[in-house]
């Protein structure tokens, strides 16, 4: 037969379609391996092409195993069975001296299954059984530890290269956020020399930044608006910035408010803000006021808020820039 004919024949009689049969037969368990591409095989054999037409083998094979398959499994599972109840008896009647096939044979089912141990009269089973137990106990304490240690090698590993990263973007940015936060105990000496200098001098950095926020925390600043920042001024004082936290404005009403507004990082244009006199703790709204001013980029701008309102306190109750 020709290479061009062999390539013409239906897939049912390739070698591809037999692996198909056989992977198929998977349904069936072990018997169905065998006996899906042997029914292929006759199928192959007995069914032939009338009238030029070719015949679907896959098609009678598939509905001959929607049968099949369910007297695979049966006859499968009949086999273990008797397999297993035939190593029961020779275990019971001493002839499996020590249980020793059934119990590598049928560890797992044994140790799942109470009923199936309840067939063991041979009371050697039971210490052959436990004696198992503690050895497979054993074997997977063992494989933990050794995937523990595997763990801790890939994350030492890890690390170390995290480490090695970061001081290699920190030495060629020369300083950032990568200088901090490096085991330099992971570092080999030479990289460590030449990364230190940086780490040591954004240290500092970190430290006086962190020391100003603490400070702008203290004195009362929240972040109003994304880049804008305000604050109550407790002591007005016209000795601003030498005593008192806000400049003294000038106000002809009995209860006064002060507000500083800090265009920190962007320009606030255009300050609208309004705020609610409040009567004690907890008591009713006597009234409101407002004011308005313009701040550019980096500019601190002060809010007088004075009414006549028998109000003991303020809350801000609106705050736009435009």
């Amino acid at each position: 037969m020709s290479k061009d004919n062999k390539d013409q024949r239906p897939l049912s009689r390739k070698k591809r379609g037999y692996l198909l049969a056989v992977i198929g037969g998977t349904l069936g368990f072990p018997i169905g391996w065998v006996v899906s591409p042997l029914v292929l095989f006759g199928l192959n054999k007995t069914i032939k092409d009338t009238d030029g037409k070719k015949t679907n083998v896959f098609k009678r094979w598939a509905l001959i195993g929607i049968v099949g398959a369910p007297l695979c499994l049966t006859a499968f599972t009949s086999l273990v069975n008797f397999d297993f109840q035939r190593k029961v008896d020779r275990c019971n009647d001493g002839r499996d001296e020590g249980c020793e096939n059934l119990l590598e044979n049928y560890f797992s089912r044994l140790k799942t299954s109470e009923s199936d141990r309840e067939k063991l009269t041979n009371p050697i089973f039971t210490t052959k059984f436990e004696q198992f137990k503690a050895e497979e106990l054993e074997r997977e304490a063992e494989a933990a530890k050794l995937a523990a240690v595997e763990k801790q090698k890939k994350e030492a590993a890890q690390e170390k290269a995290n480490a090695e990263y970061r001081a290699q973007n920190c030495i060629e940015n020369k300083g950032g956020e990568n200088c901090l936060g490096i085991n330099t105990d992971l570092l080999e000496a030479d990289l460590l020399a030449k990364a230190q200098p940086y780490i040591d001098t954004q240290k500092i950095i970190e430290e006086a930044n962190k020391a100003a926020e603490a400070k702008f925390k203290a004195e009362g600043w929240w972040e109003s608006k994304p880049g804008i920042f305000v604050k109550w001024c407790k002591n007005a004082s016209s000795s601003y910035p030498k005593r008192g936290d806000c400049p003294y404005t000038d106000t002809y009403m009995d209860s006064v408010w002060r507000m500083m507004v800090w265009c920190k990082e962007r320009r606030c244009g255009n300050i609208y803000a309004k705020i609610n006199i409040i009567k004690g703790k907890d008591g009713p709204v006597m009234g409101w006021t407002n004011d308005t001013a313009f701040g550019d980029f980096g500019q601190k701008v002060i809010l007088t808020f004075q009414t006549n309102s028998n109000g003991d306190r303020a809350r801000l109750v609106e705050f736009s820039t435009y």
